[in-house]
């Protein structure tokens, strides 16, 4: 997947993906050199990580009781 189609997934803008992405831990590949070089996301860690922040997102809303349980 390209960037454009990461940020329609994530309803989110490009400029959001390229700077925000790799640090909220989905990783892009470069594809090519210098300014014309293409950043690419496998579609399948896409999904993964979507995942992940649904559990992160669910994990800091519940009660404190909640998070203790393994």
């Amino acid at each position: 997947m390209d960037t454009s189609q990461v940020a329609v997934m994530l309803n989110m803008s490009t400029s959001w993906v390229y700077r925000e992405a790799s640090k909220l831990g989905l990783k892009g590949y470069k594809l090519g050199r210098g300014r014309n070089a293409k950043i690419l996301y496998k579609r399948a860690e896409v999904f993964k990580w979507l995942e992940q922040q649904k559990v992160c997102s669910w994990m800091l809303h519940c009660p404190l009781s909640l998070q203790a349980v393994p």
